[in-house]
């Protein structure tokens, strides 16, 4: 998402579609799409696009024993506003069995879902251990990935964030 600020590469992800007539832009390419849109501000049609998103997941379900692609599904029901059935999927996602290896990249998705939902706190507490151990998740990427923004501005985010500096 970082990479989208604006200019060519914007409008070559939004001219995409499953039927443009060079197949190398034969793409629905809704996550990124909807990432153009949150990233400029457009957060209606980001909706729209991660709502797309969330349908064809619908029809084509993510193994639902896998606690990693539950937690994204439950992450892009929310960037859809489909807020009761993200928050449903999340608390059953929780409930699966997750290896040590896995754990760090399953608990940073759930704290994605939880930072859609804007449930600080929860991301929060799923985010400070990662923090504290040698994981992605760094105050520097908390600091500047778009993926953070619906709570960075947060005070406990915040506060969080100030700890681990």
């Amino acid at each position: 998402p970082t990479l989208l600020t604006g200019g060519e590469l914007d409008e070559m992800i939004l001219s995409m579609s499953p039927d443009h007539p060079d197949p190398a832009y034969r793409c629905a390419c809704y996550a990124p799409k909807a990432w153009v849109h949150r990233i400029a501000g457009r957060a209606e049609a980001a909706q729209e696009q991660w709502q797309m998103l969330a349908a064809l997941r619908d029809e084509n379900p993510m193994p639902a024993d896998n606690p990693e692609a539950q937690g994204q599904y439950a992450r892009d029901l929310a960037r859809a506003g489909r807020t009761d059935e993200a928050r449903q999927v999340l608390a059953a996602a929780m409930q699966l069995d997750v290896g040590d290896a896995a754990r760090p990249s399953v608990q940073r998705r759930w704290a994605q879902a939880y930072a859609e939902l804007g449930d600080v706190e929860e991301a929060i507490a799923l985010l400070e251990p990662l923090i504290e151990s040698s994981t992605l998740v760094s105050v520097a990427s908390l600091s500047t990935r778009y993926t953070w923004e619906p709570i960075r501005n947060h005070p406990s985010f915040q506060a969080m964030l100030d700890r681990h500096r």
